[in-house]
């Protein structure tokens, strides 16, 4: 991870909280870990009102728990949790689909979109997981892009920081590998096909299955 910039004040508390979801995502910051407000504020160069701040608004996003006088930990995720991101990605990013597949214009927009599908589509066909945890990533970012609308990104992005707590530790096997470079054929088909409503269909089906091999990792 890259060093913490200095920022400025008004950006200050978005940007301690960007560097604790960054860690989160890289597996830096695991569920159950203890965050210290006053080694943040040291490691990071800012005061530790910013610290706090910033935890408090992760602690309102249910990334994580406050613990009194001792800081913060990272939120363990339930099978509720689990539960309550994907149907919320399946609704959000279904639309993202559908908005994709009418928006879609132009040479550029298509080889992005079929880049990124090819670049999951080998890893999962090298079962390579880790290699398909970042391209899977990339290949629904593509799709939110495409969408255009930065609202709905804004808000399907925040729902994919918890989730990686468990895509660190999750080991798919070759079928489900297989099963989700299936899915994203379908969904980048559709797109391709400007049929927006097939694209929805096809991305909730995508990120239903998703869901459902979370929710068995939560159980294990």
């Amino acid at each position: 991870m890259a060093p913490l910039v200095r920022p400025a004040p008004g950006l200050a508390v978005n940007t301690v909280a960007g560097y604790i979801k960054d860690g989160i995502r890289s597996g830096k910051f695991a569920a159950g870990q203890r965050l210290v407000a006053s080694e943040l504020a040291s490691d990071l160069k800012v005061s530790l009102g910013v610290v706090r701040e910033a935890l408090s608004l992760l602690d309102g996003a249910g990334l994580l728990s406050l613990l009194p006088n001792r800081g913060a930990q990272i939120r363990h995720l339930s099978r509720d949790d689990v539960r309550q991101i994907f149907e919320l990605r399946e609704a959000l990013e279904g639309q993202a689909a559908a908005l994709a597949a009418r928006n879609l214009k132009g040479v550029d927009a298509r080889q992005l979109l079929l880049e990124a599908f090819r670049n999951a589509d080998k890893a999962a066909a090298g079962g390579d997981v880790g290699g398909y945890r970042s391209t899977n990533a990339s290949f629904h970012h593509v799709i939110l892009a495409l969408a255009n609308n930065p609202r709905l990104v804004e808000v399907a992005s925040e729902l994919t920081v918890p989730i990686y707590q468990l895509q660190l530790s999750m080991l798919l096997n070759e079928h489900e590998l297989k099963a989700a470079a299936a899915g994203h054929r379908h969904i980048v088909d559709a797109i391709l096909a400007g049929n927006s409503e097939r694209a929805r269909a096809e991305m909730e089906d995508h990120v239903r299955v998703s869901g459902a091999v979370m929710m068995r990792l939560v159980e294990s």
